[in-house]
């Protein structure tokens, strides 16, 4: 989904809700705190701005209890996450949004801390971003389920990652692929769905592998053979 540039309103309202964070006691805000960000968490919020200046202010908060605003210093705690290449970053897709590329089969749901795995997908979410177009602060997701088994999935780590996508980094993800499923993974998707916002949900499709190049180029997706 390709980013809708701001509003006449729209740009009042971020105007109007930075200057009120500018104004409340005790708030520090930060580089991260742009105007994109303002207008993503409006949308998320579905353009109210009162709730929007809540969330925002929750955020602000969130940033500095979760360790994102120095989640370079946690990756020791998942350092053998990015070793094993569970996910893969540095490419971009045919929008030039930077992608991640997740693989199901490297995962197994007995071998996990979930610490471990809140900061990883922090980590994750954090690099998208900063590597994203400053003006719209968008990326894109991949995952590789041609592997999968149902030692892939964990319902508590899907969770978090889902409700920390939602809840603070609102209207970044463009677009999630999801490669070659199986059919077992139908009753995996029946349970999750829910889970998704009707705007997150929409975003993800289901294709074959075959159809990856229509969204990414060639040269920029990493082997599936490792």
């Amino acid at each position: 989904m390709p980013f809708i540039p701001a509003t006449d309103e729209e740009n009042a309202t971020v105007k109007e809700l930075r200057q009120r964070l500018v104004e409340t006691p005790d708030l520090q805000l930060t580089d991260h705190i742009t105007e994109i960000t303002i207008l993503r968490f409006l949308r998320g919020c579905k353009g109210k701005s009162e709730k929007a200046y809540t969330e925002l202010v929750r955020y602000i908060g969130w940033r500095t209890e979760s360790g994102a605003d120095i989640i370079d210093d946690h990756v020791p705690k998942f350092q053998r996450r990015l070793d094993e290449k569970l996910a893969i970053l540095g490419n971009v897709d045919k929008e030039n949004r930077p992608v991640v590329f997740a693989f199901a089969h490297k995962f197994d749901n007995r071998d996990r801390e979930i610490e471990e795995m809140r900061y990883f997908i922090i980590y994750i979410l954090e690099t998208l971003l900063r590597r994203s177009n400053p003006e719209h602060e968008m990326f894109a997701a991949v995952a590789d389920l041609s592997r999968f088994t149902m030692r892939a999935i964990d319902y508590d780590v899907i969770k978090i990652g889902i409700n920390i996508l939602q809840g603070n980094y609102p209207d970044t993800l463009g677009k999630l692929l999801i490669v070659d499923a199986p059919l077992i993974f139908s009753a995996c998707w029946a349970i999750i769905r829910p889970w998704l916002d009707p705007v997150t949900a929409n975003k993800v499709q289901f294709i074959r592998r075959s159809q990856l190049e229509d969204f990414v180029d060639a040269e920029q997706i990493p082997s599936f053979d490792v």
